[in-house]
C-alpha cells in the first residue's frame, strides 16, 4: 500500500496535516490575542488591567481629595483657634469618609500630610501616636 505513495505525495500529506494542526492551535489559543491587537475585541486580562487602572486612579484621586480636606480642616482649626480634641474629632470624621484609603501606604502618606500641615500652621501640635489613633 505504501509502495504506491511517492515521497512528494508523502511530504504534501504531512504538510497538509501540519497546516491543519497549527491552524487548529492558532484558532484555539491565539485568536483572542489576534483580535485584541486589531482593537476589535478585548479579552479578560485587558479588562482587568483597565479596571485596575481605573481603580488606582480613583484611589489616588480620593487620596488627593482627602489631603485637600485635611489641609482645609487644619487651616480652619488654626483660624478659629480650635482645641486639639475638636481637631482630632474633625480629622477622624474626614478620614472615615474614605474607607478605601485604610491601607498602610495611604495611612503613612495621610499621616505625613497631617503632621506637615499642623507644623506649617502652628496652631495645634499633634504627635505621631495621636495621628495613628485617628484610624481607631
Amino acid at each position: 500500500m505504501l509502495e504506491n505513495v511517492t515521497w512528494t505525495q508523502f511530504f504534501i500529506g504531512v504538510g497538509v496535516m501540519l497546516l491543519v494542526y497549527y491552524l487548529f492551535v492558532f484558532f484555539k489559543y491565539f485568536n483572542q490575542h489576534r483580535l485584541l491587537v486589531s482593537g476589535t475585541v478585548t479579552n479578560d486580562a485587558s479588562k482587568r488591567e483597565d479596571s485596575n487602572d481605573a481603580l488606582a486612579e480613583e484611589t489616588i484621586a480620593a487620596a488627593e481629595e482627602l489631603s485637600d480636606r485635611i489641609a482645609e480642616s487644619i487651616a480652619y482649626a488654626a483660624d478659629t483657634k480650635m482645641r486639639k480634641d475638636e481637631l482630632l474629632q474633625r480629622l477622624r470624621a474626614e478620614i472615615s469618609d474614605f474607607p478605601t484609603l485604610d491601607t498602610p501606604a495611604f495611612r503613612e502618606g495621610i499621616k505625613n500630610v497631617i503632621l506637615s500641615e499642623t507644623d506649617r500652621n502652628g496652631s495645634v501640635t499633634l504627635s505621631e501616636r495621636e495621628v495613628n489613633e485617628l484610624w481607631g
